[in-house]
C-alpha cells in the first residue's frame, strides 16, 4: 500500500502550488498593463500649473511622454526647459509639484505649493520647446538633454490632466518570465499533489 504523503511534504507542495499561482497572476497582470512596448502611464488632473520636475522625468534611461489634456475648449500651455530654469520660473506662486509615481494606482502623486498667481511663462526664452495652440499636446524628453523639467498651464478656471508614460520594453519580458517560472512552480506542485492523489485512490479501489 502506497504510504501517505507526509504532511511537511504535503504542505511544501500546496505552499508552491501558491507560490506559482501568485507568480503566474502578478505576471500576467503586470504583462498586460506595460504591453509588448512595456509602457507604464501616470496621470493626475489639476487646475493648478503643475511643474514635474527632473526627478520624476530623468529617472529612467529611456525617453519619457508627458501629455495634456485640457478640460474645456481653451488650448493648454506646456512648456519643457532645463529643470533650474522651470523652477525659477515658478517661484513661490501656486502650483502642484509631481514628486513620485504610484503604482499599481498609476497616479502622478502632487503636491500643492505657493501662493499667488503664476506670472505668464508663455513670452519667457528658458524654454527648449512650447505648445499651447490646442487642448491637447504631447512631447517626448530624451535623456541626454537632462536634467529637464515640464510646465503645464491650465487656462483659467479649467483643469488639465497630465500623463506622464515611462517605457522600458524589459519590463515586458520580465513579466513574461514571471509568468512563465509561475507556470512551471504550479505545474509542478499541482502535478505532485494529484500524482500522490491518484495512487492513493488507486490503493484504497483494491
Amino acid at each position: 500500500m502506497t504510504a501517505p504523503m507526509p504532511a511537511p511534504k504535503r504542505w511544501a507542495a500546496v505552499l508552491a502550488a501558491l507560490l506559482g499561482l501568485a507568480l503566474t497572476v502578478v505576471g500576467a497582470w503586470f504583462a498586460a498593463v506595460v504591453g509588448p512596448s512595456g509602457t507604464v502611464s501616470f496621470s493626475a488632473t489639476s487646475s493648478d500649473p503643475v511643474l514635474v520636475p527632473a526627478s520624476v522625468l530623468n529617472r529612467v534611461a529611456e525617453p519619457v511622454t508627458v501629455h495634456v489634456d485640457g478640460s474645456g475648449s481653451q488650448p493648454v500651455w506646456m512648456g519643457v526647459g532645463a529643470d533650474a530654469d522651470a523652477t525659477a520660473v515658478v517661484g513661490s506662486a501656486t502650483h502642484q509639484l509631481a514628486v513620485g509615481a504610484a503604482f499599481p494606482e498609476r497616479q502622478l502623486q502632487l503636491e500643492g505649493s505657493g501662493t499667488g498667481l503664476l506670472a505668464d511663462p508663455r513670452g519667457l526664452d528658458v524654454w527648449a520647446a512650447t505648445f499651447g495652440s490646442d487642448k491637447s499636446a504631447t512631447t517626448v524628453l530624451e535623456q541626454n538633454a537632462a536634467p529637464q523639467a515640464v510646465l503645464v498651464v491650465p487656462p483659467t478656471g479649467e483643469a488639465a490632466s497630465v500623463t506622464v508614460s515611462f517605457s522600458r520594453r524589459a519590463w515586458f519580458y520580465q513579466s513574461l518570465t514571471l509568468l512563465v517560472v509561475g507556470l512551471v512552480v504550479l505545474s509542478f506542485a499541482a502535478g505532485v499533489l494529484i500524482a500522490h492523489r491518484r495512487r492513493a485512490e488507486q490503493e484504497a479501489a483494491v
